[in-house]
Parts: C-alpha cells; sequence; structure tokens
C-alpha cells in the first residue's frame, strides 16, 4: 500500500477505507498495548508518531497516557479498532486530501456516537517508518462536522 496512489485510487472511498482501516488499526494497537503494559512506551509513542500529525499525536498521546494511568469509562477491554465508512472525497491532491466519514468507535468506546467527520490526510514523510504505517498517509487532522463549511478542502 506504500506507493503512491494512482489518480483513480485517489477519488475511490474503498481506498480511502482500506488506508483508514490501517491508521486506526495501528492506533488500535497502540491503545492496546498501552493498556497491556499500563504505561505509553517509547515505541507505541512512536507508532502514534507515524500515523498522526503534530496536533492529533499530542492529542491522541495524552488520553493514551490517561488510559495507561487507569482512565478508562466506556472503554472495552481490549478495545477493538475505530471503524471509519468514507462517505466522500472533498478533495483529493497528491499533498493533501479531505474526506468526509462515519466515525464508529462502538469497538472502543460504545459511548462515543458514530458521527459524520471530516478527515484530512497529508502524505507520509520518506524519513518515518514505512514498517510501522505502510500507507504513504497520515491524519493530520479530524472533527466531526457541525456544518457542511466544516468540509472545505486542506486548510490549516
Amino acid at each position: 500500500m506504500a506507493a503512491p496512489p494512482t489518480i483513480s485510487q485517489l477519488q475511490d472511498p474503498a481506498y480511502w477505507n482500506a488506508v483508514l482501516a490501517t491508521l486506526n488499526h495501528i492506533a488500535g494497537e497502540a491503545t492496546r498495548d498501552a493498556l497491556s503494559a499500563q504505561k505509553v512506551d517509547p515505541d507505541v509513542a512512536q507508532a502514534l508518531r507515524q500515523i498522526y500529525g503534530p496536533t492529533v499525536f499530542q492529542n491522541q498521546y495524552q488520553a493514551l497516557v490517561r488510559v495507561a494511568g487507569g482512565e478508562r469509562s466506556g472503554l472495552i477491554t481490549p478495545p477493538g479498532d475505530v471503524a471509519a465508512n468514507v462517505t466522500g472525497v472533498v478533495k483529493a491532491a497528491s499533498d493533501c486530501v479531505t474526506l468526509t466519514a462515519m466515525l464508529d468507535y462502538s469497538k472502543v468506546n460504545p459511548t462515543v456516537p458514530t458521527a459524520p467527520n471530516v478527515v484530512k490526510l497529508l502524505p507520509r514523510q520518506p524519513v518515518e517508518d514505512a514498517a510501522i504505517n505502510p500507507t504513504p498517509w497520515i491524519i493530520d487532522q479530524f472533527f466531526i462536522i457541525e456544518a457542511p463549511e466544516d468540509s472545505q478542502q486542506c486548510v490549516g
């Protein structure tokens, strides 16, 4: 999957579902590892750095620290992976992709409602570890859609 996508793949929700499934599985493994070790090991932090942009990394890392420290309200043990269902490709270019997707947390934390989200992906940098993240992408942002204008092109 690490090969650059073709033009048709960039427009194909099935391609993006596969990318998000891979990235969400890496995040799920990191969560399961942190729960098992009751701490966030450097390898787990490194895995998160390989799939997330800086802001999302910080948020996800802090959430894992809380989970490893015992804050598990609503969390299924062991948690599964977030499931994504891409509903639209807003922008697809080699330097930035914006998708709309339903993110389903029911196998992680059923108290989190399934909701429409905007997911922004950026190309994975060549220096990053393809053994951890076999896709050519990282998640730079994701947020619940509150209004149609929230799904604008790759900005911010």
